[in-house]
C-alpha cells in the first residue's frame, strides 16, 4: 500500500512539473504579447529565458534586440543582432533592429543599407519602407522618401503613421497644400488622431490661413492638454490674430506646464512689449537667456523692448549680440536702422 501511494505521489509530481514546463516557444509567445502591450522590460525578460533555454535560435536574439533598442540600449541590441544573424543570416527582424539602431545615431548611411537588406529579405516588411521613407526624409531626399512611404501605404493604406509622415514629407518641401491633405486623410480614418490635428495647424500656418490653424490647435489642446509646445504654437497663432490676451495666456501656461521653456518666455515677452508692460517683457527676456544664453531672437527682442524704454545704448547691445548669434532676420534691420 505504501508502496502504491509512493507511486501515485511520484506520477503527480511529474505531471505537476511538465504542467509549470516552459518551452522555447512557450516564452516566445508570452515575450511578444509583453512586447505588443509596451511591456518592455517584462518582455525582454521573456526573450532572455527563451534564449536560455535555447540558444541557438535566431528569433529570440532578434527581439530581444528589439527591446533593447526601445529601452536606447543601443549597444545591446546591436550585439543582440548580431548574435541573431550570427545564427541565421537572413533574420530580418535582426537587420531591422540594426537599421533602427543606426538611424537613431544618425548613422544613415548604415540605416539605409540595412533596410534595404530587410526588404530584399523579405518585400513585405512595411516598417522597413516607412524607415527608409524616415531616413531619406531626414536627409532631405524628399523623391526617395515619397516612394517608399507609397510603397508602405500600397501595402498598409490604413497606416496612420506613414501617412502622417508622407504629410511631413510635403511639409519640409514648403508643399503644404498637399501635407495638410495627407493630415486630413488621417483625420478622417481616426478623428481622434492628436499628431494629425498638430501637424495640419502647422501647415496651415506656413499658409496663413491662422483662424483655420487656431481651429486644429484648439482641437490639439482638448485631445492633449498638457503640452506645452502646444500652448506655445497656438500662442504664435494668436500673436499673428493680434490676440495680445490670448497669445500672453497661452505662453503664460506654455510656461506653467514647463518653466525651462525658454522660448516661450521670448515670445511672451514679445506680447508683453506689444501690451506695453516693458519691465515684464524685460524680465521675460532675462528669463529665457538664463535658460539659453545663445538666443540671438531673445536678444533682438529685448533690444526691441530696450529701444521702446528709450535705452538706446542697451538695445544696441543687444542688436549687436543678436547679429553674432546669427540672428540674421530682425536685428541687422534694427541695428542698421537706429545704431548707426
Amino acid at each position: 500500500m505504501l508502496r502504491f501511494f509512493s507511486v501515485i505521489l511520484f506520477i503527480i509530481f511529474i505531471f505537476h512539473n511538465l504542467l509549470l514546463a516552459q518551452t522555447y516557444q512557450d516564452y516566445l509567445i508570452r515575450g511578444k504579447e509583453l512586447y505588443e502591450a509596451d511591456s518592455l522590460k517584462k518582455s525582454y525578460e521573456f526573450f532572455s529565458k527563451a534564449i536560455q533555454s535555447e540558444p541557438n535560435r535566431s528569433e529570440a536574439w532578434a527581439l530581444r534586440s528589439s527591446v533593447n533598442f526601445l529601452l536606447k540600449d543601443y549597444k545591446n541590441a546591436l550585439l543582440d543582432a548580431d548574435k541573431a544573424l550570427k545564427i541565421d543570416p537572413l533574420s530580418s527582424i535582426a537587420y531591422f533592429s540594426k537599421g533602427n539602431v543606426f538611424l537613431a545615431t544618425k548613422s544613415f548611411s548604415k540605416a539605409l543599407d540595412h533596410y534595404a537588406t530587410v526588404i530584399d529579405l523579405d518585400s513585405t516588411f512595411v516598417d522597413a519602407y516607412f524607415n527608409l521613407a524616415w531616413t531619406y526624409q531626414l536627409l532631405e531626399m524628399y523623391d526617395s522618401a515619397l516612394h517608399f512611404i507609397d510603397i508602405c501605404l500600397k501595402f498598409e493604406p490604413k497606416y496612420e503613421e506613414a501617412w502622417i509622415l508622407k504629410g511631413t514629407i510635403y511639409h519640409d518641401m514648403e508643399e503644404y497644400e498637399k501635407a495638410v491633405q495627407q493630415y486630413d486623410e488621417v483625420l478622417s480614418m481616426n478623428p481622434l488622431n492628436v499628431e494629425a490635428y498638430y501637424e495640419k495647424a502647422i501647415s496651415l500656418t506656413h499658409l496663413q490661413k491662422f483662424i483655420d490653424a487656431l481651429e486644429n490647435y484648439n482641437k490639439t489642446i482638448a485631445l492633449k492638454p498638457d503640452n506645452p509646445e502646444i500652448y506655445d504654437q497656438r500662442g504664435t497663432v494668436h500673436t499673428q490674430l493680434q490676440n495680445w490676451q490670448a497669445a500672453y495666456e497661452d505662453f503664460s501656461k506654455a510656461i506653467q506646464l514647463n518653466s525651462n521653456y525658454y522660448l516661450a518666455y521670448t515670445n511672451r515677452a514679445y506680447v508683453l512689449l506689444k501690451m506695453n508692460r516693458l519691465q515684464e517683457g524685460i524680465k521675460d527676456c532675462q528669463k529665457a537667456l538664463i535658460l539659453n544664453p545663445n538666443d540671438g531672437m531673445t536678444f533682438n527682442t529685448r533690444g526691441v523692448i530696450y529701444y521702446e524704454m528709450g535705452k538706446m545704448k542697451e538695445a544696441c547691445n543687444d542688436w549687436k549680440k543678436a547679429i553674432s548669434l546669427k540672428e540674421n532676420i530682425y536685428a541687422p534691420k534694427n541695428y542698421q536702422n537706429y545704431c548707426k
